[in-house]
């Protein structure tokens, strides 16, 4: 699986190729969204694993729709809807689209579980080993004026964060 990722660190260009090629298969199920012999519970379930992808993502950016934090679930929210035949004019909830379709968990949450999962793997390594290195490394060197880009381990305290957990804890865990 080919990744792209731009010369600032950046996963946009992932993210957008990997919800275009999953809304492409997305259009090509019509026939399974439409059929009434398939449960919603199956439907729900296929849709998980087109975005299955985007897990690893950097979410990092804000929340509105033109960021990537907002991609993937404005694009999961829109499958969903039309597993229920629902339109956005509807103005049905998307906690009654997730309660209706039995999914407990939004694709976002899913991929902060699974890279807290990974951060746990990372701490537990021997310090010699590469992933353990670069997480922990330090890079000598002048950045450009502004903000600082934010790095793998900020979004892995913001997810602590909301855990309402701190690092040490989570790492213990």
């Amino acid at each position: 699986m080919v990744r792209y990722v731009t010369e600032d660190g950046k996963c946009t260009t992932d993210i957008k190729r990997c919800i275009g090629l999953a809304s492409t298969m997305a259009g090509k199920f019509n026939k399974i969204w439409k059929a009434k012999d398939v449960s919603n519970t199956t439907k729900s379930d296929h849709i998980k694993r087109l975005l299955c992808q985007c897990y690893c993502m950097d979410l990092s950016d804000g929340v509105s729709v033109k960021n990537t934090k907002g991609k993937i679930p404005t694009a999961e929210m829109t499958w969903l809807r039309k597993i229920l035949h629902v339109t956005r004019r509807d103005r049905i909830k998307n906690i009654d689209i997730r309660e209706t379709l039995q999914q407990k968990e939004a694709i976002v949450d899913k991929i902060r579980r699974r890279r807290l999962t990974w951060f746990g793997h990372v701490s537990r390594m021997d310090e010699r080993r590469l992933p353990s290195r670069a997480m922990y490394c330090y890079i000598k060197g002048r950045r450009k004026r502004g903000r600082p880009p934010k790095k793998w381990i900020d979004n892995i305290k913001e997810d602590v964060k909301l855990m309402e957990l701190s690092i040490g804890e989570a790492i213990n865990l």
